[in-house]
């Protein structure tokens, strides 16, 4: 029987009979202001984690945005507000509980993580009374279904710890992954004293930059206004928040609402600073040019992104500069996912890198996976500008992956496949199959082997995720 981690702070924090609750969140969902238009799914927010009396209504500002969206997992960040250690704490497996009922914990996703840096530990001890993560998954529970939930706790971690852990998450986090940071503002000072710091934090965090975070928090604090005892409870942990929303390429954050605990209760003497933001990922562009879609490419795309990937490896490796580029094809200009193939002219491969995060246009993804495989793959030593002109240049552009139940959905020769176990991964293009001649077992066995570093029958394995997807290839 799996584990269950019950509720520490239902009948404090928020209600402790389901019916009430789940009223409540309903209510503050609803009344909820969603002034702001957000054009793309939320992948990052920053809510607050006071009782639900004080922070709610500002929390639902930010779960309200999860509406009509569907996620895999949600990660939920904080920092320790009870226990002491020096480490980044991921809740290994089981289940949260809740009145609203009961959230299975990502065991695989967990592992994963952990599996990347010794300092990222799997540790469900110091979690067990933290209200921090606890407080958010009801309103989760209230606006997502079938979503399983990755708890993390910072413990005092310097910034090395800070950067493997958003190094970490920005490999693993797709596009069915939310990141939810949990962090108060502005402790105990007057309201006008908070008003006013927790302006320029949140300015700041709007930035992206966390030295303009770091340096907003530490003015503040330097000011010695009476009271204040700290400007954001998770700083560390808003600094991974913004940190990954970067590395992800997301959207601009947008603030959706900033508030204090002596607007909901009427003391103004000393009050507690809350927030709510969001970063998203990218819209899909809605304007396109007549005879294209957002399946196929024109051949005048495909021409135009093959001149764009030379152009770049020639402009690279001759002045390691990444040429400023125009690109007239509206498809070009969509998110999409991509790798770039260097071949020789007898066709052996001299080069291959690509990526599925399709955060950023298509173009810029084609000049960043060119440069890396052509300086990049481990497998190879990089090329060199000399033999540039005697190689030919391939482009997949990548439909989304999509996580299938069994090999028996894998069609041959069509889908390329992504396989996940134990942290290790590995992918095949679909032009794999047909270039070898393997039959499905044996391109399942090779990928899991020679790709992941996997058993090679590991495939057939429940434990073993498979993602398919296709791919629309072209080349000079």
């Amino acid at each position: 029987m799996e584990p269950v981690l019950s509720p520490a702070v239902a009948g404090s924090y928020y209600p402790s009979d389901p019916q009430e609750l789940k009223t409540l969140a309903d209510s503050l969902l609803t009344q909820a202001n969603q002034a702001a238009e957000i054009k793309g799914p939320p992948r990052v927010l920053i809510v607050p984690h006071a009782g639900w009396a004080y922070s709610g209504p500002t929390a639902a500002t930010a779960f309200k945005t999860l509406q009509g969206h569907s996620y895999e997992r949600v990660i939920i960040l904080g920092s320790s507000h009870q226990a002491a250690f020096t480490y980044v704490s991921i809740y290994p497996a089981g289940l949260w509980e809740t009145p609203l009922g009961r959230v299975e914990v990502d065991q695989t996703w967990a592992n994963q993580l952990a599996s990347r840096d010794p300092l990222l530990v799997l540790d469900a001890q110091v979690q067990q009374s933290e209200p921090t993560l606890e407080v958010e998954l009801p309103f989760l529970q209230t606006v997502l279904s079938n979503f399983k939930i990755v708890p993390i706790l910072l413990g005092q971690i310097d910034r090395d710890s800070e950067q493997q852990l958003v190094q970490s998450l920005a490999a693993l986090m797709d596009s069915s992954t939310l990141l939810v940071v949990s962090s108060d503002l502005a402790h105990y000072p007057s309201a006008s004293v908070a008003e006013e710091v927790d302006a320029q934090t949140t300015g700041a965090i709007l930035t992206g930059e966390v030295g303009e975070f770091d340096q907003a928090i530490n003015q503040a604090l330097a000011q010695g206004y009476p009271n204040l005892v700290t400007c954001a409870c998770g700083a560390r942990a808003i600094q991974v928040g913004m940190e990954v929303a970067k590395q992800l390429n997301l959207s601009p954050w947008q603030l959706l609402a900033l508030t204090h605990s002596g607007e909901v209760m009427g003391d103004r003497e000393q009050v507690v600073g809350y927030a709510a933001l969001v970063a998203a990922g990218h819209p899909e562009p809605e304007e396109r040019r007549v005879g294209e879609s957002v399946g196929k490419l024109t051949e005048e795309a495909k021409m135009e992104l093959l001149g764009l990937a030379r152009q770049t490896l020639e402009s690279y490796l001759l002045r390691g500069e990444t040429p400023a580029v125009e690109v007239k094809s509206a498809l070009a200009k969509q998110p999409r996912g991509a790798f770039v193939t260097l071949r020789t002219k007898e066709g052996q491969l001299r080069g291959c890198i690509g990526t599925f995060e399709a955060s950023q246009p298509l173009w810029q993804v084609v000049q960043k996976m060119a440069i890396s495989a052509a300086t990049q793959d481990p497998r190879f030593v990089p090329v060199t500008r000399q033999e540039l002109d005697s190689l030919k240049i391939e482009i997949s552009v990548l439909s989304p992956r999509q996580r299938v139940s069994s090999a028996d959905e894998i069609v041959l020769d069509r889908d390329g496949v992504w396989v996940e176990r134990d942290g290790r991964s590995g992918v095949f293009l679909p032009q794999v199959a047909t270039e070898t001649g393997w039959t499905k077992e044996e391109f399942l066995s090779q990928l899991c082997s020679q790709k992941a570093g996997l058993p090679a029958n590991c495939w057939q394995d429940r434990d073993t995720i498979l993602y398919t997807f296709e791919a629309e290839e072209f080349g000079e």
